[in-house]
C-alpha cells in the first residue's frame, strides 16, 4: 500500500523550513488548510480524524496555522474550550 506523511508535526516543521527560508508559504497554503479542517476534533487536533485530540498535535496544528496566517479557519471557540479544560 501507498503510505504518506500525515503527521502534524511534519506539517509544523516543514511549515517552519520553508518560514526560515523565506520561501513562499502561500502555494502550499491549500494541501495544509485542507489537512487541518480535517483533523479538528473535539476542538483540539488529533493524530488522523475522529480519534482524540491531544496537546501535541494541537500545537503544531495552531502554530501552523498561525505561520499561515489561518488561524480564523478553524473553530476558536472550541478550540479555547479544548485549551482551558
Amino acid at each position: 500500500t501507498d503510505h504518506q506523511e500525515s503527521d502534524l508535526r511534519v506539517v509544523y516543521c516543514a511549515l517552519v523550513i520553508i518560514k526560515v527560508l523565506k520561501d513562499s508559504h502561500k502555494r502550499y497554503y491549500k494541501m495544509y488548510r485542507l489537512y487541518y479542517i480535517m483533523l479538528e476534533h473535539e476542538g483540539g487536533f488529533g493524530p488522523s480524524p475522529n480519534r482524540e485530540a491531544h496537546g501535541g498535535y494541537t500545537y503544531c496544528a495552531v502554530a501552523s496555522l498561525k505561520i499561515l496566517d489561518s488561524l480564523t479557519k478553524i473553530n476558536q471557540r472550541s478550540l479555547y474550550m479544548y485549551l482551558i479544560n
